[in-house]
């Protein structure tokens, strides 16, 4: 089912293409902490977030988009955690983390972009100024990285084709 958000960011999409024509380059998506404590959401986020993909994709009329998702840990971070500990504190916060990096591995055209958990914040959550432009960065670096990597020729590498 398609949300609120989601249908603003359409109606968002539907004012662009009536002052432009936009070119979807990507799509950066860093949410899931507020989920933390919803069991549900948790164990069915890589599916969701996968059909979010899919929708947007088609949506915007671009197949092949690169989605780039932010996380704050590896596998292999998360893997070193007390899980106990972990779960007793964010609930079902794991799953939601190796839901976001599945999608960077199993995701066509997706990356996963670990930020680390030391970005400075205004709270447990939310980052501040500093925090936010730190992300912004690591996106652009990312999406430059993702397409210096593609080949001469490929369809991405010129989205106005």
């Amino acid at each position: 089912k398609k949300g609120p958000l989601y249908k603003d960011l359409m109606n968002a999409v539907t004012e662009a293409k009536k002052i432009s024509e936009p070119v979807f380059s990507g799509f950066v998506w860093k949410q899931g902490g507020g989920d933390k404590g919803r069991k549900e959401i948790a164990n069915n986020y890589y599916d969701t977030f996968k059909q979010l993909v899919s929708d947007l994709r088609k949506d915007v009329n671009t197949p092949d988009m690169p989605v780039f998702v932010f996380n704050a840990l590896s596998d292999e971070e998360l893997d070193k955690r007390d899980k106990e500990a972990f779960s007793r504190k964010w609930k079902y916060l794991m799953p939601i983390l190796k839901a976001k990096n599945r999608a960077g591995r199993d995701i066509p055209n997706a990356v996963t972009v670990i930020h680390g958990t030391d970005l400075p914040k205004v709270d447990a959550l939310h980052y501040n100024t500093e925090g936010q432009l730190t992300l912004g960065k690591m996106a652009a670096s990312a999406v430059k990285k993702f397409y210096k990597a593609l080949p001469k020729g490929d369809i991405l590498s010129n989205p106005k084709k």
